[in-house]
């Protein structure tokens, strides 16, 4: 018989919640996660985004190197949804580090999207 603990942290569903803004500044398309210190532009806002996400891959997977993904999260304020395969709620704030190794990660962008303003402060 498995131990759940092992079952659970091979099976983890994590959704960062990360506050983020689609904005254009000066003829291109910028996707930028304050909290993170990450952004990515690109011609048109989908494509700023998408690169965004490949930004934010490589920074994921140098967190998980390092054994810092839940360390440097929480510092920078950002929530998550922690979900078992069985659709089991768990407590973020609990997480160990080596269960990081895991998980893929899903992004929830909380913040504003395709804005043509100025960019938002921070």
């Amino acid at each position: 018989m498995r131990d759940s603990r092992e079952n659970v942290e091979k099976t983890l569903l994590v959704q960062f919640l990360l506050d983020g803004h689609t904005f254009e500044e000066e003829g291109r398309w910028v996707a930028r996660c304050p909290k993170l210190r990450l952004s990515a532009s690109g011609t048109t806002a989908e494509e700023a985004f998408e690169r965004w996400q490949s930004v934010f891959a490589v920074y994921f997977e140098s967190c998980i190197r390092h054994g810092s993904v839940f360390r440097v999260f929480k510092k920078a304020g950002i929530g998550a949804r922690v979900f078992s395969s069985s659709g089991e709620r768990l407590d973020f704030e609990g997480l160990e580090e080596s269960q990081a190794k895991s998980i893929s990660p899903v992004i929830m962008w909380e913040g504003t999207k395709h804005a043509r303003s100025s960019p938002p402060a921070g």
